[in-house]
């Protein structure tokens, strides 16, 4: 199992994240040099997108998962902020461009997932459309721009990924969880141990970049919440799926460090939504399990993780406290409280927004209202309560990430993401050749998602889609319907995509994957 997972795709991803970060810290305020690293990113994605697409892909997701909102890198260009997100996309894109116009490829979408895509595509330009006429039009860019991210669907399908290109990816998204999780300890350690003007530059930094979020809790407790933390959901996720399969002893050493590595930024997060996608992904895995009739060895693996679970707590428990160089503070009411306590301000603040959103959704719950729909409710949100003390607050982004979709797009909105749901479990499901762990694990994936984005909002950003991205490189073809056939016959690639079976030729490989 660890063949697949771990590799030097994973080390580099890793290593390379840091370097990034690192780089990023250090010329974030250098203005003249951000430029110059944004037509390096472009020029360097589109050239790896010609000539080995898979590392285009591993450097997109990279990015993806390492810098939460993309904007470690970014400059101002007619006034607009192109982010290191954006010019890496930008190269990707041009560089698909350029191969269906010259080289005359296109991409072969399954006909399901396509659908989905052209009901997404009549639901964003009806939200466009009645967002222009009805609100503020920066707005309606803002809420508009995350959905793009949609357009990698192209190019990955233009490509007929081998086993080899497949491990690399998966290789690519365990070496952002491999960073995610140590960035998290190291936060936690400098939060809790850093004072005075050094914590202050340090958060201000973090913040300004978009990196995450970071709170004193109860008793000097830190919360360390990163939005790419979502990448140690889904590879926890995974490597359960796949332990299954690799389950030959009751404890395993690998496993072990690497589960505790990898509670251990999953905690500190303490997002309630990272839990409850977490858990639905887990129930998905044993339902899937016991049909598969794989429950022996499944219970093999509980011991490995529980004792990994205890582990990350002792972790972030001495990362917390441990007297160097500065005595720490931290204390553990915080764990407790934001176990327990229902009503804290983020709790509180979502249900004054629910009948809010309910109620918009009821004036126009077929169309919406559009992109950037603006709505006023009251917040306990301390920052916001600072500039309105009444805690009135007026915001077109909304937490409930489903009736945000409802809210600007209407029914059609819901439905066209539901659909791709389905399309991708089902073609995940359809695909010849995966092994069993690679389907369950992605279908429980899309369940952690699909759960996640109910209280937080990630299908409006890349992070989610992100997500939804990853499952398209596994794909199987599917049969054309004669129409989408008719319409694709001048687009079609010089030369047919290799059979599984020439797939499996192509690859040199020997593992499963």
């Amino acid at each position: 199992m660890w063949q697949q997972f771990f590799g030097r795709t994973t080390w580099w991803t890793a290593v390379g994240l840091a370097l990034g970060t690192t780089l990023g810290a250090l010329v974030f305020r250098v203005e003249v040099l951000q430029p110059i690293i944004l037509i390096f990113l472009a020029g360097l994605s589109g050239y790896l997108y010609v000539k080995r697409p898979s590392l285009a892909f591993v450097l997109v997701f990279a990015e993806l998962f390492g810098f939460s909102h993309g904007r470690l890198f970014g400059s101002e260009l007619f006034g607009v902020l192109v982010t290191g997100r954006m010019a890496i996309f930008i190269g990707v894109l041009l560089a698909w461009v350029a191969m269906v116009l010259f080289a005359n490829k296109s991409a072969r979408i399954p006909y399901t997932f396509l659908y989905g895509l052209i009901l997404l595509f009549v639901a964003l330009s009806i939200g466009v459309f009645i967002g222009v006429g009805n609100n503020t039009l920066s707005h309606v860019f803002d809420d508009l721009n995350g959905y793009l991210y949609l357009l990698y669907a192209l190019p990955i399908l233009t490509v007929p990924w081998t086993r080899d290109d497949h491990r690399t990816i998966l290789q690519a998204l365990f070496g952002s969880a491999l960073w995610m999780g140590i960035l998290s300890l190291v936060l936690l350690y400098l939060f809790s141990h850093l004072g005075g003007e050094a914590s202050s530059a340090l958060y201000t930094l973090l913040r300004d970049a978009r990196i995450g979020e970071f709170t004193l809790m109860d008793a000097g407790y830190w919360r360390i919440f990163l939005q790419s933390q979502i990448v140690l959901v889904v590879t926890l996720v995974m490597s359960r799926t796949a332990m299954i399969e690799d389950s030959t002893r009751w404890f395993d050493g690998r496993s072990f460090l690497w589960l505790t590595l990898l509670f251990s930024g999953f905690i500190v997060s303490f997002s309630r939504s990272f839990w409850l996608g977490l858990v639905c992904g887990a129930i998905a895995v044993v339902v899937m399990t016991i049909r598969s009739k794989k429950l022996r060895p499944a219970l093999r693996n509980v011991p490995t993780i529980a004792l990994a679970f205890v582990a990350s707590l002792v972790l972030l428990a001495a990362v917390s406290i441990l007297p160097w160089p500065l005595a720490s503070n931290a204390g553990f009411g915080g764990v407790r409280s934001r176990a327990t306590d229902l009503s804290d301000v983020a709790v509180s603040s979502r249900w004054n927004l629910l009948p809010v959103m309910s109620e918009a959704i009821l004036e126009a719950p077929i169309l919406g209202h559009g992109f950037g729909k603006q709505l006023t409710f009251v917040t306990d949100d301390p920052r916001a309560r600072a500039i309105a003390p009444d805690g009135t607050w007026t915001t077109y982004k909304f937490e409930w990430g489903w009736l945000d979709l409802w809210v600007k797009m209407g029914f059609l909105g819901v439905a066209s993401f539901l659909w791709m749901f389905w399309a991708l479990a089902h073609g995940v499901a359809k695909r010849q050749g995966l092994p069993w762990w690679l389907r369950t694990s992605m279908i429980a994936v899309l369940v952690a998602v699909f759960f996640i984005h109910g209280f937080s909002p990630y299908l409006n950003h890349p992070l989610g889609l992100g997500v939804l991205l990853f499952a398209v490189f596994f794909l199987g073809d599917e049969p054309q319907p004669r129409l989408v056939m008719a319409l694709a016959k001048r687009v079609q690639m010089s030369r047919p995509y290799p059979s599984e079976a020439v797939s499996a030729r192509i690859s040199k490989t020997t593992h499963p994957l």
